[in-house]
């Protein structure tokens, strides 16, 4: 959907970025880091954007079947993967 991006690094972190304007004049932007969703022990190595698209109608970041929209799995070199949903 475009809407974020999340990204893994050997620096052991999850980092979540959006695009923002750079002015309120131009329709020019950039990707700005907003968030670490995860700090780990361990040297990240993989994730994956996992459920459904995400809907207008559905404000608590669900999908029809109660499945959480923003939910993402990521992998470190302890070779365990780990499910993180966005609060709702």
């Amino acid at each position: 959907d475009g809407e974020y991006l999340l990204t893994t690094s050997s620096d052991q972190t999850t980092r979540l970025w959006s695009e923002v304007p750079t002015a309120s004049e131009t329709t020019e932007c950039r990707w700005i880091e907003v968030g670490r969703p995860q700090v780990h022990g361990y040297d990240m190595t993989s994730i994956v954007c996992v459920g459904g698209n995400s809907n207008d109608d559905n404000s608590d970041n669900t999908e029809g079947g109660g499945e959480p929209c923003h939910r993402f799995v990521s992998g470190a070199d302890e070779k365990m993967l780990r499910v993180f949903d966005a609060p709702a």
